[in-house]
């Protein structure tokens, strides 16, 4: 049909296990397996300049201990996009997901927010390149809305809302740049149904002759949640199911990441990556359980210090 375009079929794989655990947390082992399958259609008519892709993603997440938080989801993503400088395009994307729980707890989804199944849909239109040699700009506006199941008698509170993201990028030289940015947008989770996000971001890249790289980054996000009630819950010391209490029914916080990363590179076959992570969750909110036996209180906040080092092999 179009003997000069270019097909492409890409089949991905891939699996990753963390291990994390949380001392405040009532299942201190949080420990889970992920796991995407999936493939990517693309098609480029003609010269190139125009592209066509289709993709599929199967995902699957599995805990070891906390069972109630596994998900599944089947993710679909369309882009299209019009190159028409070597360096610019042209885009339009969007992106419709599946997602459910399928171990939700007994007695939880008769209570707002709990394991909300969702059908998150995302649309927009953007420009990236370079429009100087030293400077590159990519911004992408559009509308999100996360269509979200609800067992409840109450109206599930969805989000729908402008989304986009806008990141200017400064290379001073061909071993430096820096990056600067701000988005808005959101993802699903398990309590609430979904998390908004305004967010401001940089990162700073130096390259140091051939053997070394340095990465420095940080962002700093404001958090919305939807609306949310605690579920009834079975405690040591109490002979019926308790409802633990939230601070409030729509949760705010702040998260700030920061990190270091120096990358060598050895030798052509091998390098060492040496990095430090910081992750904090800033917030007042706090859930309190109180039993005949005892009452604790629980802050959902937390820091988080990584220290790391990664060999890398080449071949």
């Amino acid at each position: 049909i179009l003997p000069k375009s270019v097909f492409t079929l890409v089949i991905a794989e891939r699996f990753r296990r963390d291990l994390w655990t949380r001392p405040a947390s009532s299942v201190s082992n949080v420990n889970r397996n992920q796991n995407q399958l999936g493939a990517d259609i693309s098609i480029k008519p003609g010269g190139g300049a125009l592209s066509f892709t289709l993709g599929y993603r199967w995902e699957i997440q599995r805990y070891d201990d906390a069972t109630a938080l596994d998900r599944d989801g089947h993710d679909f993503r369309f882009l299209a996009s019009w190159r028409f400088y070597p360096m610019n395009y042209l885009f339009i994307e969007s992106t419709f997901d599946l997602v459910s729980y399928p171990n939700t707890p007994t007695g939880a989804g008769n209570v707002t927010g709990n394991f909300l199944s969702g059908m998150p849909f995302k649309v927009y239109a953007g420009l990236s390149g370079y429009f100087t040699s030293k400077f590159a700009m990519l911004i992408r506006l559009g509308y999100g809305n996360s269509f979200l199941g609800d067992d409840t008698e109450s109206e599930t509170d969805n989000f729908s809302n402008f989304i986009g993201m806008m990141q200017l990028t400064f290379r001073f030289s061909t071993r430096t740049a820096l990056h600067i940015g701000a988005a808005h947008d959101y993802d699903l989770v398990v309590y609430g149904g979904y998390r908004s996000y305004i967010r401001g971001y940089l990162s700073f890249e130096q390259r140091f002759g051939k053997v070394a790289t340095l990465h420095l980054d940080a962002a700093y996000d404001v958090r919305g949640y939807g609306e949310w009630k605690p579920y009834p819950v079975s405690l040591p010391g109490s002979s019926s199911p308790i409802t633990p209490t939230a601070t409030a029914l729509n949760r705010e916080d702040s998260r700030l990441r920061a990190g270091v990363l120096l990358d060598f590179n050895i030798h052509r076959a091998f390098g060492i990556t040496l990095g430090y992570r910081l992750d904090m969750v800033i917030t007042d909110f706090s859930v309190t359980q109180t039993t005949p036996a005892f009452s604790a209180t629980t802050f959902t906040g937390y820091n988080e210090h990584r220290v790391y080092t990664t060999l890398n092999l080449r071949y």
